[in-house]
Formats: C-alpha cells, sequence, structure tokens
C-alpha cells in the first residue's frame, strides 16, 4: 500500500493536506516506470524510442523527445512540491529522470551539432528563391537513430531525404522545440549536468537562430509530418510534387525558439543576434487569421505559401497557447475562439479530439492515419490549457478519461480508433492487426505532468512553470 498522504506547501499562507488514492498513485507510478524504459543508454548518448511497441516509432523523433524532456522535467518539480519523493518507489524513477533529462538534452544537441555539419558539407544553400533551399540537404530533419556505440545519426530509411525537395522530414518545430526545453530545464534546474554539451549550445546557438530566421515563411510538413496543398515545379531531379503549406503551429514554435534563445544567451553567456521575433509574430496575425459563422476570427492551421489562410483547425495549435506564445495573441479574442473552434470541430463532445479539420473547398483533406482516431497527448495537452485556465473540472475529466485508457504495463496508446465507419485507406490498421499503437513515450509523459499539475492546481497551488 501506497502512503498517500503529502504535505502541502504554505503558498497560500496555510497548510493543509492532499490525499492520493492507492490506485491513482499505483496507476501514476506505473506510468513513470514506463516512461523511463523510453531511455535507453548508448555510449555516452541516450536513444529515446517514440514507441516501445511499433517497429516505425523505433526511432527518436526531436518533437517528441523535447516535449517528453519538458513533461518530465514537469514531473520532477512537481513531484517535489507534493512530497512524492518521499515514497521510495516514487523516489527511485524521480532520479532516474533527474538523471536522464540532461543527457537526453545532451543527445539532442549532439543532434543539431552533427547535422549542422552535414548542412555545412553539402555547402549552405539558404536562398529561399533557389529551389535547392528546399532540399533536406539544407534542413535539419526531424528523426535520427544512435547507434550501439552512442554514435548519433540519420535513421536509415531517412537518409535519402537530403535528396528530396520538402520532404516530410523537414518540420521547422524541431530546432525551436530542443531549444526551448534546454531553456526550460536549465532554467528550473540550473546547468548541474549539462557541462557535456553547454559547448556545443555555444557552438550551434547562433546558427540555428539564423536557421529559423532565414526559413520561418517557407513551407514544412506539419507538426503530423504532411503538407496540405502541393504544386508541380521543376526541380534539378526533374518535375517532382512540392508541399506548399506553412502552418500556424510551426511558425509559432519558431517564434518561441527565437524568444527562448535569446534567454538561452542570457543564461550561458552567448554572444546572439536575434532580428525578427517581431516579424515572426506579426506573420502569424497577417496572414492566418480565419473564420467561423458561429465562433469569429480564430488562427488557422494552414495557409498556402505565397497564398491564403486555408480555412482549418488543429488540434495541435493548443501548444500556440500552451507552450509557444508568440507575441500579441495571449488573451486576446482570437485565442479564445481558436480554443472554441478546437472544441468544437475537433473535440466534438468527446474526451480526445482529432487532429485537423478543413473546410469549404480543402473539406477533402481527411485524416486517415489509423483511421483518423483520437489523440490522447493532444487531449492532455488542452487539459494543461485548461488548468492554466482554472477550467477544473473540464481539465478532470480529460485526466479521468485518460487514466481509464492505460495499459496494464503503464503504456499509454498513440489514439483511440474513431466509432463509426473506418476509413483505412492507407492501411495503417490493417497493417497492425487492427489495433492503434499502443505505447508513445509523448502521451505517457504527457499524462505525467498533467496529472500532477491538475492535483497542485485542484488544491490551491500554483504548478511552478
Amino acid at each position: 500500500m501506497f502512503e498517500s498522504k503529502v504535505r502541502r506547501s504554505e503558498l497560500s499562507g496555510a497548510t493543509s493536506v492532499l490525499s492520493f488514492s492507492d490506485s491513482k498513485l499505483e496507476k501514476l507510478l506505473s506510468v513513470a516506470n514506463e516512461a523511463s524504459r523510453h531511455f535507453i543508454e548508448k555510449g555516452n548518448n541516450i536513444k529515446v524510442p517514440a514507441s516501445l511497441n511499433y517497429a516505425w516509432y523505433n526511432y527518436e523523433w526531436c518533437r517528441d523527445t523535447a516535449y517528453g524532456v519538458m513533461y518530465i522535467d514537469d514531473f520532477v518539480a512537481y513531484s517535489n512540491e507534493l512530497g512524492l519523493e518521499n515514497n521510495p518507489e516514487f523516489a527511485q524513477v524521480i532520479n532516474k529522470f533527474k538523471a536522464y533529462s540532461p543527457k537526453v538534452l545532451s543527445t539532442l544537441w549532439d543532434y543539431l551539432d552533427r547535422e549542422r555539419t552535414k548542412i555545412e558539407q553539402a555547402g549552405i544553400n539558404w536562398d529561399v528563391k533557389n529551389e535547392i533551399s528546399k532540399f533536406g540537404s539544407n534542413h535539419v530533419l526531424s528523426r535520427f537513430d544512435v547507434t550501439e556505440g552512442g554514435t548519433v545519426v540519420r535513421a536509415k530509411p531517412d537518409i535519402s531525404a537530403v535528396l528530396e525537395p520538402t520532404s516530410w522530414l523537414m518540420q521547422y518545430d524541431s530546432v525551436p522545440l530542443i531549444i526551448i526545453a534546454t531553456a526550460k530545464h536549465i532554467d528550473r534546474f540550473g546547468t548541474s549536468g549539462l557541462k557535456e554539451f553547454t559547448e556545443k549550445i555555444r557552438k550551434n546557438l547562433q546558427f540555428f537562430v539564423d536557421y529559423i530566421e532565414n526559413f520561418y515563411q517557407t513551407p514544412c510538413a506539419d507538426a503530423w509530418e504532411q503538407y496540405y496543398f502541393h504544386g508541380v515545379e521543376d526541380t534539378p531531379i526533374g518535375k517532382r510534387m512540392i508541399g506548399k503549406t506553412i502552418d500556424s503551429y510551426s511558425v509559432s514554435s519558431m517564434a518561441s525558439g527565437l524568444n527562448h534563445a535569446s534567454k538561452l544567451s542570457e543564461m550561458l553567456g552567448i554572444p546572439l543576434d536575434v532580428r525578427k521575433r517581431e516579424k515572426i509574430s506579426e506573420f502569424l496575425a497577417n496572414y492566418f487569421i480565419s473564420s467561423d459563422p458561429e465562433i469569429g476570427d480564430f488562427l488557422a492551421k494552414s495557409k498556402i505559401e505565397y497564398g491564403k489562410a486555408i480555412r482549418s483547425i488543429g488540434a495541435e495549435e493548443i501548444e500556440i497557447f500552451n507552450t509557444f506564445k508568440p507575441a500579441g495573441f495571449a488573451g486576446t479574442k482570437i485565442e479564445e475562439n481558436t480554443v472554441k473552434a478546437i472544441e468544437k470541430h475537433l473535440f466534438s463532445g468527446e474526451m480526445a479530439p482529432i487532429r485537423y479539420k478543413f473546410f469549404d473547398e480543402f473539406s477533402d483533406v481527411v485524416d486517415t492515419y489509423f483511421a483518423g482516431g483520437r489523440w490522447y497527448h493532444l487531449a492532455l495537452q488542452m487539459a494543461q490549457y485548461y488548468i492554466d485556465k482554472n477550467r477544473l473540472p473540464e481539465a478532470q475529466k480529460i485526466i479521468d478519461y485518460i487514466s481509464s485508457k492505460i495499459n496494464e504495463d503503464g503504456s499509454i496508446p498513440e489514439q483511440e480508433i474513431p466509432s463509426g465507419p473506418i476509413n483505412d485507406t492507407a492501411g495503417y490498421l490493417a497493417k497492425n492487426n487492427g489495433k492503434p499503437i499502443s505505447c508513445l513515450f509523448w502521451a505517457e509523459t504527457a499524462y505525467l505532468s498533467t496529472l500532477l499539475k491538475y492535483t497542485l492546481a485542484s488544491n490551491g497551488m500554483t504548478a511552478e512553470k
């Protein structure tokens, strides 16, 4: 049995007791232990597979890992506030997270350092008017692998992406999320354990700020590794279908990456020239506003390069307001309406959202990945937003629902299959025995952060950020 009482800090000037049920603690511990199994030590680096149960996810995604680091850092900090470290079983996994977090960040910066070398060796072409600038050879690819000896390498299936224009592996949130996760970690825990890669940050920070500022107005694959509008173009390798959508999530991540790069510069004493933060926010405000007849103006998911915003909404956009916070949107009607659009069109009264919805002439753009299910980590990200807005009953419903979906081993699936007719045109479900991916690091770590953040908030405590 767990000792389930932990003493509340005196933030509000009063002392009380928080209580967890044994079943809730046991479930929390099982998820924490499952998440810790994703940290696979290889030499001096750590591989963090996106899933332990799905072969195609047996690589490390910059995005998934960076979010995971932020979430386990939350878990460590919130556990300290709640006294969970007093429980020996929790203390064991918390100490693992404390040790792994800086090592994982070091691995991510090792990858960035190696990608920069590859970009330079290929001969940098960042002239966005030149088709060659769209080739993977000029970009950081979104995922990688770690050899048994600990060397960070491009994933074998992705090597040819350097010769492709606007590959699905060109995802601009990769670099900003690594910068954001690093800055947040250092701000919260200091530089302990970071000596091994501080020099890599110092060496590469300006290069990747320049990279962000150069490409923020150009197409890339979105958070779901997709483009939603294409055009046939002549390229150095012949005529190709080229992705031509730009997404508000990706652009917002780049604005936040610049903000957090500046914070890293201050914290580590790194000279840095950041010039385009305001321009990126202006780009969002000028080119991504759409409208819903019942809701009003909101931030569209996608726009066409050199074209208009597509009336569309994406569940990943909640991170614009949770994590990225570009200038000019916080607390505005645009934020309020964008959240309402996510609730209306993507949650649609359910406890988890589908990933996106397009309207008007783009309404035939539908999600067929694993039949277009409802994603658990996106639900938890919305719960984080509700907690910040003191909408605790809504957050609790989501958390309780996801808690009911946790597997016996503590793993949390990527998504659930939608009710009604199954649209499995791409065959993902059929190839996976009719089941969704049963284990996702991103969802597991999001659960750890969200449950403890909710517990603090529901007891009148402010979660440390």
